[in-house]
């Protein structure tokens, strides 16, 4: 009975010894399954995980400048030929606000001027307010008789809608000095000469025609 009760001791020890042995391998399996599994973060590209929005430079740039002169498409050109060469001082608008000057010039046909010494451009604000005064010009009755004859032959020509029907005619003006269109178009003459006759002291504007000739 002694020798049987020792045996199923013995027994009992060796399965013991058994499972004690065995845990640490099934937990060292476990683990190794584990950390063995991918995560969801790193199987997620870096690049899948950037937003459009940052890698995209946000647009700084200013915004375009869109603003356009209002009314007609109108057209200006205002010379003054003279003197043995038939050449003189000239100034040349267009409806988009480029303003070209010449010191002198022989006669020049519209929409056909040759190369400027000077060309500017006008603000919409400025372009606006200078077609208006010439628009609003009532030209019946001019030119107005001049004094006396100089060698001096200015010409002016406003086209008040350009590629378009209205009811304004074109405007060309023949005529001697520049009191001849007086005083009518003395809100212009004053205009140009604020606004353009100042930045340019060596063209004459259209209030100096033939006033200082040659």
């Amino acid at each position: 009975m002694r020798s049987y009760l020792l045996r199923s001791a013995a027994l009992a020890s060796l399965l013991t010894l058994a499972a004690c042995g065995a845990r640490p391998a099934q937990s060292e399996h476990d683990s190794g399954r584990t950390d063995g599994l991918p995560s969801a973060d790193s199987s997620t590209p870096q690049a899948d995980v950037a937003t459009s929005d940052s890698s995209t430079p946000a647009d700084t740039s200013p915004a375009a400048d869109t603003s356009k002169p209002t009314g007609f498409q109108q057209y200006l050109l205002w010379q003054s030929p003279g003197g043995f060469a038939g050449s003189g001082p000239a100034l040349e608008l267009q409806s988009n606000g480029t303003l070209r000057l010449w010191r002198s010039t022989p006669t020049m046909q519209p929409h056909q001027t040759g190369k400027w010494d000077y060309e500017l451009k006008l603000s919409a604000a400025q372009t606006t307010e200078i077609f208006a005064l010439l628009r609003a010009t009532p030209y019946g009755g001019l030119p107005h008789p001049s004094p006396g004859q100089l060698e001096c032959y200015p010409v002016f020509h406003y086209d008040p809608c350009v590629y378009q029907p209205c009811a304004l005619s074109v405007v060309e003006l023949r005529y001697s000095q520049p009191q001849d269109l007086s005083p009518q178009l003395d809100d212009v003459y004053k205009w140009l000469a604020k606004y353009v006759g100042g930045k340019y002291p060596d063209v004459r504007m259209p209030d100096q025609y033939c006033l200082f000739f040659p």
